[in-house]
């Protein structure tokens, strides 16, 4: 009797336990919103002018891109609409037109100085765009779409093919004879000029994304699984080529000398004029490239997610990133509780900004070229952003939305990398070389001394106007009882790079590096120090410890326990504001993770697909 007693007993306790599990995982609080922006694109297109120099590229947010050295610099045309870009066709060095979501169609006539939207019957997305000549064009997209025009865009009149697939790609070689492509081992040929259109037979199990016709009777097919088709009879018949790789591949370009490149997820292969063999270029895992086009010379320029851009100019034999201006990563993150406000930084000098009651980030650039490392608050509402490798300090004014240049007047001459404010008129910076700067009034001049240390720091934090703390390489932590006055070493007993940390009024001190996470309890007193890993680097703290963010994109809960991944991108830094309602995070390749929620385990879902 007592065993069986003792056995329920065991059973109710085990269900309460699996239950208390249960509730701690299920969040109690709805997900309110969470929303992802990019500073830059995911480049859909690209296309060179007939003289193989002049150049464009578009992608989402409406982006459009032009060079005017084939490819070695690009400036950013304004395009005037939100949608994302998918087609681009490039009829002269003044004539281009490019097509995208909800049934967007723009065109310059004067080299992209202005574009100008034309009206087409449907809201559907368009994929690819092709015109004959100045009057005579087709455009393609989702559900089996295709509409023809004879008056240069100002009326669009749709085609019937019979099937509702969707399409990727149409050309012409005359005004009678064309070729549409897309998903399912879709190929289409008409010689009616569109009224009719007869299935020629392909693979159906794959879908097809790019292609390349010539009039030379030379055709490409490229799509899902590193399907590669060739047609040496004006596309009658296919032959499949052999298989380098099961990657998707996006687009193909081949010029009349037979030199050839495709572009795909993780890989770019290529064909030099002297051979029919194709090659596959090294390095390129983890970039998703959607477009190739070549120009001349041997040059070739690849684009894709992320506001890639490589170039080749030796018929693919190397290749070379162009500045990821486009899409830089950011690296710190600042919120201004009063007016919440809230500012990104990152490479290549360029910031985000979110500012009160919009949920839209916008970008904008100091002037600078370099690395932003850190930005802060200070007393009065504004930004302050340091970084370079020369010592660059920036101030930001909300208002105006203005970044104003400080001159350090020779005090610093190697990079800043963390700047905090406290108190009413003290700033700090802290550098390489164990360098750190001080000013009195706001900012508005800076004086360095050196701390007793030659090891760079990384990160500087102030729980009140007399108690803070440096952090840095070698497991250097240093502490300040008297406003930052004199600094003290306390012992970590571990050699990690710290690149961030958070130290709370009750005593809770967090620091992080690849290594691993050091925690006390004891505001970081000598050998107070204990260690916390996880199974992937962490890069970043936040809300006094609470919440570790990874470089897989997780954010792991201390408190419940949980860790759940909010990001497909490193989160560098992540802050919240004062009333726990808003985490923003910081990420690679311009990206910012918005979450409005009050905690933190009903955010702890994966972002849907870009």
């Amino acid at each position: 009797m007592k065993l069986s007693r003792i056995l329920t007993l065991i059973v109710v306790v085990t269900l309460m336990l699996i239950a208390i599990a249960v509730q701690i995982e299920k969040p109690s609080i709805r997900l309110y919103e969470q929303r992802t922006e990019r500073l830059g694109t995911h480049f859909r297109k690209v296309a060179f002018a007939p003289d193989g120099k002049t150049a464009w590229a578009v992608g989402f947010n409406g982006m459009i891109v032009h060079s005017n050295d084939a490819g070695l610099n690009w400036k950013q045309q304004q395009s005037g609409i939100p949608a994302r870009l998918y087609g681009l066709y490039v009829l002269d060095s003044n004539t281009v037109f490019s097509c995208g979501s909800e049934g967007t169609l723009v065109v310059t006539s004067n080299g992209g100085g202005t574009w100008k939207s034309l009206q087409i019957p449907t809201k559907l997305r368009l994929t690819d765009v092709f015109f004959l000549n100045r009057t005579q064009g087709w455009v393609v997209g989702d559900n089996g779409i295709v509409f023809k025009t004879g008056d240069a865009g100002k009326t669009w009149s749709q085609l019937e093919t019979g099937y509702t697939s969707g399409l990727r790609s149409v050309w012409f070689d005359n005004e009678t004879n064309g070729f549409i492509a897309g998903y399912e081992g879709l190929l289409l040929k008409t010689d009616d000029g569109g009224k009719n259109w007869n299935r020629v037979q392909t693979p159906e199990h794959i879908s097809f994304y790019g292609s390349h016709f010539d009039r030379n009777e030379s055709f490409y097919l490229v799509g899902s699984v590193g399907l590669m088709l060739e047609s040496k009879d004006a596309g009658n018949s296919w032959d499949m080529l052999p298989a380098l790789t099961t990657n998707f591949l996006r687009d193909i370009d081949v010029d009349s000398d037979g030199f050839g490149c495709i572009a795909g997820y993780g890989v770019i292969l290529t064909k030099h004029p002297d051979s029919d063999q194709w090659h596959r270029a090294p390095d390129f895992q983890g970039l998703q490239f959607q477009s190739v086009a070549i120009g001349a010379s041997g040059t070739a320029i690849a684009v894709g997610h992320w506001g890639a851009i490589v170039r080749t100019d030796d018929y693919g034999k190397t290749w070379s990133f162009h500045d990821r201006y486009f899409a830089p990563d950011m690296l710190d993150i600042a919120v201004n509780d009063t007016n919440k406000t809230a500012v990104a930084v990152g490479a290549d000098g360029w910031a985000l900004i979110q500012r009160q009651d919009d949920p839209r980030w916008f970008a904008s650039h100091t002037g600078s070229r370099e690395t932003l490392r850190s930005v802060a608050v200070d007393q009065k509402g504004r930004f302050w952003a340091v970084g370079g490798s020369t010592g660059l300090v920036f101030r930001y004014l909300p208002q105006r939305n203005h970044w104003t240049q400080i001159a350090l007047n020779g005090v610093a001459d190697s990079n800043l990398n963390a700047i905090t404010f406290q108190g009413d008129t003290a700033g700090f910076i802290v550098a390489e070389g164990g360098l750190l700067l001080n000013s009195n009034d706001i900012g508005e001049s800076w004086s360095k001394r050196h701390l007793p240390t030659r090891h760079s720091m990384h990160g500087i934090h102030f729980t009140d106007n007399q108690n803070g703390f440096v952090f840095g390489d070698n497991g250097v932590v240093l502490a300040t009882r008297n406003g930052g006055i004199t600094w003290l070493g306390q012992f970590t007993g571990v050699t990690w790079g710290f690149r961030n940390g958070t130290f709370s009024h009750d005593g809770h001190a967090v620091l992080v590096s690849p290594s691993g996470v050091l925690e006390s309890w004891s505001n970081g007193h000598n050998a107070s120090w204990f260690e916390t890993y996880f199974e992937f680097p962490a890069v970043s703290i936040a809300s006094g410890g609470r919440y570790t963010g990874m470089f897989n994109g997780d954010i792991y809960d201390r408190r419940t326990g949980v860790s759940r991944c909010v990001s497909s991108d490193p989160i560098h830094a992540f802050t919240s504001c004062s009333d726990g309602y808003i985490l923003v995070g910081a990420g690679r390749f311009g990206r910012i993770t918005t979450i409005k929620s009050r905690e933190v385990n009903t955010f702890l879902v994966r972002p849907g697909p870009e």
